[in-house]
C-alpha cells in the first residue's frame, strides 16, 4: 500500500493555475502529480519516453510543455513539484503526530491492563465522576494536533524573515495550523501573481498574519516599472528617483541588474530601518 493513499485537491488554487489548459493536458498534470505522490516525493526522472508512459501521452510536446510550466528540473535527480513537495511535508507531519499521540493512549491502556491481570497488585480503586471527566479532557487534549502544527513549512515558504517567534506566538494563539496548506498556497500564488509582492512591497510575516492578508485579493501591476537607471541622479530625473540616488550613495548600495526604482526603494528603506 502506498505511503499516502489520499492526494489532497485544493480545487480553487487547482483551477486559478490551470484554466488554460485542454482535456489532456490536465490529464498529464494529473498522472504526472500522483506518480510523484505515490513515489513520497521522489523525483520523476528526466526520462521523456517513460514519462510519456506515466502520462499515457504519445506526444512528447505536450509532456514538455506541462513540464516545463509547473515542474522544476534538479540536476542530477530529475522533476520536482514545489507545491506537491510541501503537502507531502504536512502530510508527513500529520501522521507523526498521530502516531505519537497513539502511542500515549496504548500507553495507558498497557498500564490499566498490566494491572487488572497482576493478581497480587492491589484492586485498581473505581474512579470518581470527577477523575472520569478529568481522564476524558486529558485525552482529547491528546488529541488535538500540535499547535505549532504547519508552521516551520509556512515559515520555509514565506519570503520575508523576520520576527520568527513572534510569528509563531501568533501562529499558535490563532490555531492557524488548521489552514496551513491555505496559508501556504497563497504564499506560492502572491509570489507570482501580486503585482504588490512582485514590486518588493511584501508586508512583515507578523502583520500577513495578524491581518489575515490571505484575504486580500491580488493586485495587478498597474504598469510596468521604470527600470532603473544608472547615473548621479542628473539629466532631468524626477526629484523622487534624485531621492533614491542619494540615499544609495549614502548607504553604499546600488541596484540589482533591471530592478526597478520602487522596488530599489523599498529595499533601501528596508536597509535604513535594519540600521538604525
Amino acid at each position: 500500500m502506498a505511503k499516502h493513499p489520499v492526494f489532497p485537491m485544493w480545487v480553487q488554487d487547482y483551477l486559478a493555475d490551470t484554466s488554460h489548459l485542454d482535456a489532456t493536458e490536465h490529464g498529464v498534470y494529473h498522472l504526472l502529480l500522483y506518480r510523484y505522490w505515490l513515489t513520497d516525493g521522489r523525483a520523476l526522472p528526466d526520462d521523456m519516453a517513460l514519462l510519456r508512459r506515466v502520462a499515457k501521452c504519445r506526444t512528447r510536446a505536450t509532456v514538455e510543455r506541462i513540464l516545463a510550466e509547473f515542474w522544476q528540473l534538479s540536476t542530477g535527480e530529475g522533476w520536482h513539484h514545489k507545491r506537491a513537495k510541501l503537502e507531502l511535508r504536512v502530510t508527513r507531519d500529520r501522521k507523526v503526530a498521530a502516531r505519537e499521540s497513539a502511542k500515549k493512549r496504548w500507553k495507558i491502556n498497557d498500564r490499566a491492563y498490566a494491572n487488572a491481570s497482576n493478581p497480587q497488585c492491589s484492586p485498581t480503586p473505581t474512579p470518581t465522576p470527577e477523575e472520569k471527566k478529568e481522564e476524558k479532557l486529558k485525552q482529547k487534549e491528546e488529541r488535538k494536533p500540535s499547535a505549532s502544527l504547519g508552521f516551520e513549512d509556512w515559515w520555509k515558504a514565506y519570503p520575508k524573515k523576520v520576527g520568527k517567534a513572534p510569528c509563531l506566538a501568533i501562529w499558535k494563539r490563532r490555531r492557524l495550523g488548521q489552514i496551513a496548506d491555505r496559508l501556504i498556497a497563497d504564499i506560492l500564488r502572491r509570489a507570482q501573481d501580486d503585482g504588490r509582492w512582485l514590486d518588493g512591497y511584501i508586508p512583515n510575516p507578523q502583520t500577513y498574519l495578524n491581518q489575515s492578508r490571505w484575504e486580500d485579493e491580488l493586485q495587478p501591476r498597474s504598469k510596468k516599472p521604470e527600470k532603473l537607471k544608472r547615473g548621479n541622479g542628473a539629466g532631468g530625473q524626477p526629484s523622487w528617483q534624485q531621492s533614491i540616488d542619494a540615499m544609495a550613495a549614502q548607504l553604499g548600495m546600488s541596484a540589482k541588474p533591471g530592478e526597478s526604482y520602487e522596488a530599489f526603494g523599498a529595499r533601501l528603506r528596508a536597509a535604513a530601518t535594519r540600521a538604525h
